[in-house]
């Protein structure tokens, strides 16, 4: 090493030292990469900036916001449409959709998609910040200089979630009954934990199968209407229908809860 001293890079950092040996590309070989730009270094940009807008980076290795708005600017040659990221990881994606929104007043909406647990910790947060402001430091907004936004989230059931939900009451066999008359009919409780009959009207108590059910935008989900109003104890669709959550009719549902 003390022959080769310029080959090494000793850094300090608090009371451990780091040494790292330079490598170069061989002159016969191509580049794996053209991304060569500072500003797109993960470790440096990306986790500055989400040490910005929450104080403290809670993600490892954070994509940096100006290489996703490349990629884009690339990619997506106009200002609309949809950029879905499956992989959202700490909403990089997103971050870069409100700057590009804001640069040249575009109207690009996102759909982000992650498993992590972080999505609450990290995710949320994130894209409610940059709604209100795309100047952070340490944890607080310098500006308000966002362009706003309108953001829905989900939460997907999982398909074994969905079957651990499905009861069955083992009732003797009936002779007049064949056997997948009784599976799919007479076992299966089905709606029979959600509804009640009161004087002839068949009541519907969704709390009974989950807990703080929107039952406005499933119901949007359902029919494939967007909301237009919500009331108290109805929504309003954008073709004017009316549907009364205050005793939602049973059929609406049915789709959700008929295994």
């Amino acid at each position: 090493m003390s022959k080769e001293l310029s080959e090494y890079r000793i850094r300090r950092i608090n009371d451990k030292i780091s040494i790292d040996f330079k490598t170069r590309m061989d002159e016969n070989s191509l580049p794996t990469t053209w991304w060569d730009k500072k500003e797109y270094a993960s470790a440096n940009y990306g986790a500055l900036e989400l040490k910005k807008l929450f104080s403290e980076k809670d993600f490892d290795f954070p994509k940096a916001k100006e290489l996703v708005k490349d990629c884009l600017r690339v990619q997506c040659r106009n200002s609309e449409g949809y950029i879905m990221d499956y992989f959202s990881g700490s909403a990089t994606t997103g971050h870069a959709i409100f700057e590009l929104n804001k640069e040249d007043a575009g109207k690009r909406k996102m759909i982000l998609i992650e498993l992590g647990k972080h999505y609450h910790k990290v995710v949320l947060p994130r894209i409610k910040k940059l709604s209100y402001s795309l100047s952070w430091s340490n944890g607080k907004a310098t500006k308000s200089d966002s362009i706003g936004g309108f953001f829905k989230y989900y939460q997907l059931e999982q398909y074994e979630e969905a079957l651990q939900k499905v009861k069955y009451e083992d009732k003797p066999l009936l002779a007049s009954h064949s056997l997948f008359h009784q599976y799919i009919f007479l076992k299966d409780r089905k709606l029979s934990e959600v509804l009640s009959v009161e004087e002839d009207q068949i009541k519907t108590d969704l709390t009974k199968l989950y807990p703080d059910i929107d039952i406005a935008e499933t119901i949007s989900n359902i029919t494939g209407k967007a909301i237009k109003q919500i009331k108290k104890d109805s929504v309003i669709f954008e073709d004017d229908t009316v549907v009364n959550t205050a005793e939602l009719d049973y059929k609406l549902i049915k789709p959700l809860i008929w295994w």
